[in-house]
């Protein structure tokens, strides 16, 4: 069962795609969002729990300017993806070379998600199995989530922890 730590682990390995835009290559999964989450840079990815949220930017111009492409507003907002690793999920992070094919994972796991990430030093491959994703999802209500959770989750680096100060003021420190 995954528990905070794994969950915590798992927000670690999806950390070396931070920065990096989101391609097809042919193996995105699932489908459905393949055109929203085309060509955004992966701004953020937390872990709160046994939740982990990923947060992309405004979609960048594609490599090839093409003029037929109109932008909507939704295209200029953040955009939110949320996994709930449950009893039996797990995520794979690897970096791979250029159009390598994705894994077939372990044979008994069924694939939630599988994500290509592009940077100028190296792509990423993200694969979530027996994972339940939600998309979109809002992503002030996740880092809210994020700011309220972290000082009550055991397992997350981040810790805000009250500080009793010489004068009797309370503060909050962050502790890593």
């Amino acid at each position: 069962m995954v528990e905070g730590p794994g969950c915590t682990r798992n927000g670690k390995r999806i950390q070396q795609a931070v920065g990096c835009r989101v391609v097809d290559r042919g193996h995105i999964h699932p489908e459905q969002i393949i055109k929203i989450i085309i060509n955004r840079r992966l701004l953020e990815a937390f872990s709160v729990g046994k939740e982990c949220f990923l947060i992309w930017g405004p979609k960048l111009k594609p490599e090839t300017d093409n003029d037929e492409s109109q932008s909507t507003a939704r295209d200029n907002d953040d955009v939110g993806l949320r996994l709930h690793f449950g009893m039996n999920g797990s995520l794979q992070a690897r970096k791979v070379k250029n159009n390598v094919a994705p894994s077939s994972g372990p044979h008994w796991k069924k694939i939630s998600l599988r994500l290509h990430f592009q940077s100028t030093s190296h792509d990423v491959v993200v694969e979530a199995y027996d994972t339940t994703v939600q998309f979109p999802v809002n992503t002030t209500s996740a880092r809210a989530k994020l700011s309220k959770l972290c000082c009550v989750d055991v397992c997350s680096a981040l810790k805000l922890v009250p500080l009793k100060q010489e004068d009797g003021a309370r503060s909050l420190q962050t502790l890593c």
